[in-house]
């Protein structure tokens, strides 16, 4: 039987649409209610505003600015990252001293719980959360939902990324030349993968399961598709990598710190093409499939909010079987309409 399905005609991150005006915006999330929620940084311009984490209920179609957030000393904040636990609590840590926040109401009014600087947050598949120091002091976890905090077996450095992976392996990136980690015991122990130097700032794990990292050094992207034992590098061997994201039919989006925008690939992280110029410096994309990316710009092209959509479509569908005698001349008709098409092309 011949059916018509909907389907994804073109995939998220080729064409943008601005979704939010002016501003630099350094992480997102979405929350289990698909609320979006994003941070602004009010460090860039010296402002002193007392709320600057925005949120959207219609598919970032508006944007509400919190006002229960209280920004701690009332000064400027840079938040580094944004994530929600399986009890659906939002956390987000600022790389700036002003610590780690949570939030019990989808990101209305928010509480500190716990001070200093820092970078990546991440949770894993047990619910444990990850925190990636920016002070130097390695990485820290957290089993009771950010309460109370304590640190890993990796004790030193700067760590900027984190992913895991569908075995479980959880891999951190680190911001001080050492290459990246990984842990196979829910972030208690750390080892040193195949990548034992260099900055990295940018993790991701493909549905194939390659690894994606991006330098945070001038040193492109790279991959890895034997669990982080050795790794190669991609078309991209330059610039400074800042996020990633993975849309739902595979394609890989990456955003460069500077000018160099927003680029996507559909090969696993081999090639990448550039999509958005300008200064963009996060990702996010919602169960829907829409993208999101922050600008890290104080005017013109790089700064507010843009979304890119994927384009849904219909398509006939002959994959049932078995087809009737009608519908096979049909078939057979439109793919001789089709052979016709190309030969005139």
């Amino acid at each position: 039987m011949i059916t018509e399905k909907q389907t994804v005609i073109q995939d998220a991150g080729v064409t943008w649409t601005k979704a939010y005006t002016g501003g630099t915006w350094t992480a997102f999330c979405v929350t289990p209610t698909g609320r979006i929620i994003a941070g602004k940084d009010t460090s860039v311009n010296g402002s002193s505003s007392t709320s600057n984490i925005f949120f959207s209920d219609n598919g970032g179609a508006s944007w509400t600015r919190n006002m229960g957030i209280v920004e701690a000393n009332a000064g400027p904040v840079h938040w580094s990252a944004l994530c929600v636990t399986p009890t659906g609590r939002v956390l987000v840590s600022s790389e700036d001293g002003k610590g780690i926040w949570s939030s019990d109401d989808n990101g209305i009014y928010w509480q500190a719980c716990v001070g200093g600087y820092w970078g990546a947050l991440c949770v894993t598949p047990t619910g444990r959360i990850l925190a990636g120091n920016y002070d130097g002091c390695g990485i820290w976890y957290s089993d009771d939902n950010g309460a109370n905090w304590a640190q890993t077996g990796m004790p030193n450095g700067y760590w900027g990324a984190f992913c895991v992976t569908s075995t479980g392996r959880i891999f951190a990136g680190n911001m001080d030349d050492n290459g990246i980690g990984y842990s196979d015991d829910n972030g208690g122990n750390w080892t040193h993968s195949g990548m034992v130097t260099g900055d990295w700032g940018a993790l991701c794990v493909t549905p194939t399961g390659r690894i994606i990292v991006g330098s945070r050094g001038s040193n492109g992207i790279w991959y890895s598709d034997n669990n982080g034992e050795t790794w190669s590098q991609s078309n991209k061997t330059n610039w400074s990598w800042k996020a990633f994201c993975v849309t739902p039919t595979g394609r890989i989006l990456a955003c460069v710190e500077g000018n160099g925008g927003v680029w996507y690939s559909d090969d696993n992280g081999v090639n990448w093409t550039q999509s958005l110029d300008g200064l963009w410096q996060s990702l996010c994309i919602t169960p829907a499939g829409t993208v999101f990316t922050g600008g890290s710009g104080t005017s013109g092209n790089g700064t507010g909010i843009r979304r890119s959509d994927a384009v849904i479509g219909t398509k006939k569908d002959y994959s049932s079987k078995p087809l009737t005698g009608a519908q096979a001349r049909q078939l057979v008709a439109e793919c001789k309409e089709y052979v016709q098409e190309l030969k005139q092309s």
